[in-house]
């Protein structure tokens, strides 16, 4: 069919065609030709359709579509005599319909990628959005407790608020947790600083958070602090219990109260004794001791050499904050 058709002459063409082929005829008739007004398709029986096509100033085209060769070759002569004396037959045969064959990587173009990694990730954005989903109703909580041993082993001083600070980690790499901790403290002297039962954690996942719990002694001693708590995973998986965890907690004194005194060695006419004392009071510069021998009884007391300090009858040392000091006086006889 000739590219220079009407498109509204073309799709009935087409339409009319699939049905039986058609007969195509092409004139070159005069520059100025035109059918006249009372012409119409159907004067000539088998004529279907016809599209004067012009070409260039000094050229036209009649284009004519016949039921059949048949038709075409009855009504030929009346079909030129309407057409004039300069209508010259071009082209004539049947009407052929024209698949084109298909390219099989023809859908590989650049929209067609694009479309079909968007769609990829949407897919894979879908399941890693329904799996995580799985994991918030589903998962199993692993929930772990830790503390520094270096900072917990540090001695407390009396009256004085102190913090201790608990890690608490979610081993589970795809679904948050939730864990409420609470200290568990035994015997008096020891409490926490608020009124707070419990603390509540939101960990998330292969994560680990800090909870920091204040507390408030009111004398010396070793006091056992167990954390416990429960945990939670999946909403549809019930809470369950953390491992606790244990510590002693050292507080000492703001100024040591009771030194301990122990011999260290002795001789026929000679012995040592260390004075042992602690200093829990992060002071800047230190506490001054005075150590004092209650029966001298006609005993001369030397310093040893050894001592902090070169102190005379009466000892003086100075105690470094978070330092046991040890005095070794002489006793000479």
């Amino acid at each position: 069919m000739p590219k220079s058709v009407d498109p509204t002459v073309k799709e009935p063409a087409a339409k009319a065609g699939q049905q039986e082929p058609l007969y195509i005829t092409e004139y070159c008739v005069a520059h100025d030709f035109d059918f006249a007004d009372h012409f119409r398709v159907d004067t000539l029986p088998g004529l279907l359709f016809y599209q004067i096509v012009v070409k260039s100033v000094q050229e036209r085209r009649v284009i004519a579509w016949w039921k059949s060769r048949e038709a075409f070759e009855a009504w030929r002569k009346q079909f030129a005599r309407l057409l004039g004396m300069h209508g010259v037959l071009s082209f004539e045969g049947f009407q052929l319909a024209h698949r084109v064959r298909r390219d099989p990587v023809g859908w590989l173009r650049p929209t067609a990628i694009v479309a079909a990694v968007g769609a990829l990730v949407a897919l894979l954005t879908g399941l890693s959005t329904i799996q995580d989903w799985g994991y918030s109703m589903l998962a199993i909580p692993d929930c772990t407790l830790w503390i520094d041993p270096e900072a917990a082993s540090k001695p407390k001083a009396t009256g004085e608020p102190f913090g201790i600070q608990i890690q608490v980690k979610n081993r589970h790499l795809r679904a948050s947790g939730i864990a409420t901790i609470k200290p568990i403290l035994t015997g008096d002297g020891l409490k926490l600083t608020d009124d707070a039962n419990s603390y509540r954690v939101r960990i998330e996942p292969g994560k680990a958070e800090v909870q920091e719990f204040r507390f408030i002694a009111s004398h010396g001693g070793h006091y056992p602090i167990s954390f416990e708590g429960s945990q939670k995973g999946g909403y549809v998986i019930p809470s369950s219990d953390i491992s606790p965890l244990r510590k002693t907690i050292d507080v000492w004194d703001s100024i040591d109260q009771s030194p301990q005194v122990s011999l260290v060695k002795n001789s026929d006419r000679s012995a040592s004794v260390s004075v042992e004392v602690r200093n829990a009071k992060p002071t800047p510069y230190g506490t001054a001791l005075e150590a004092t021998l209650s029966n001298p009884g006609g005993l001369d007391v030397r310093p040893d050499k050894r001592s902090i300090n070169t102190p005379k009858i009466l000892s003086e040392m100075q105690i470094l904050p978070y330092f046991v000091g040890v005095y070794l006086p002489r006793l000479m006889s």
